[in-house]
């Protein structure tokens, strides 16, 4: 079996809206969220396509460690 990321699993869930007319509240029961996560998701890939879907949680971890172990604010421009 294979397992599927955030965003594939997200897009799967917004083509199962939008291509397959399954209702928002069947789709957000399958996939295990609320109603509103499966809006949202929709709105943000109506918005912005797939990147709409990324996971942008782990953006605000990774800053918030990386100033903390800096001992300061940290700056984008100093991984790339």
């Amino acid at each position: 079996m294979v397992e599927l990321g955030v965003v594939e699993q997200r897009y799967a869930a917004v083509c199962e809206v939008i291509n397959d007319g399954e209702t928002v509240t069947a789709v957000a029961r399958r996939f295990g969220v609320t109603r509103q996560t499966v809006h949202r998701w929709l709105r943000q890939y109506g918005a912005k396509g797939l990147a709409g879907l990324v996971d942008r949680s782990g953006w605000c971890v990774w800053l918030f460690v990386r100033e903390a172990e800096a001992g300061g604010p940290a700056s984008v421009d100093d991984e790339f």
